[in-house]
């Protein structure tokens, strides 16, 4: 059995991270509630049940959490202003991490100012390419955002055998840019109706 000390530590970090699958997990929003309280059950039972040292357990449900693939998130009426806010909307992933993030939905975002791009999808986050996984990210939406200031409009950034696959910006307005966007390795930028600097562009770069 584990000792109570040990225990109580288990359980919080337990609690820490269920509440972090109930708040990010990208299983399907109809399967959440059901998969969470599954987890929690099974969980309950190898800290009561189980010999296992609690900091073997605990990473077994980190590797657990690293294997999930996020999906179907959609995020609305949502504003982002700092001075020391980097960007507004950003996925960062690599060769190291791999993984599957798709269906991601933001509408109604107003964002302030940023120090770099407003939205960053980036595949060469520290070790970028140096890695056996394969990173995906796919149906990318962002539809009624307006940016006060920022570096970039966006910077999008896959790898040369891991494209990022289908981004769509809709009516969408970057104001007082400075650098022109970039987009690497990208497959399917779909623009309608998006400003940047008060010109319509039909692309980014």
């Amino acid at each position: 059995m584990i000792a109570n000390n040990k225990l109580s530590a288990a359980n919080q970090t337990l609690m820490i991270l269920f509440s972090v699958i109930s708040m990010t997990v990208t299983l399907d929003m109809r399967q959440l509630t059901a998969r969470t309280s599954q987890i929690v059950r099974w969980s309950k039972f190898l800290i009561v049940h189980s010999r296992i040292n609690y900091k073997k357990l605990l990473l077994i449900f980190q590797i657990a959490l690293l294997l999930v693939h996020y999906r179907n998130l959609f995020a609305e009426n949502c504003r982002l202003d700092s001075a020391d806010l980097w960007t507004a909307l950003r996925v960062k992933n690599n060769a190291s991490r791999g993984g599957k993030l798709e269906n991601f939905y933001f509408r109604n975002i107003t964002v302030g100012q940023v120090s770099r791009a407003v939205v960053e999808i980036d595949f060469n986050y520290e070790e970028g390419a140096k890695g056996e996984f394969v990173p995906v990210v796919r149906n990318y939406t962002v539809e009624n955002l307006i940016c006060t200031k920022g570096n970039r409009a966006v910077d999008l950034q896959g790898l040369d055998n891991a494209p990022i696959y289908d981004v769509t910006l809709k009516n969408c307005v970057f104001n007082r840019i400075e650098k022109e966007s970039i987009v690497k390795n990208v497959r399917g930028v779909k623009l309608e109706n998006v400003k940047v600097n008060g010109k319509v562009v039909d692309k980014l770069a």
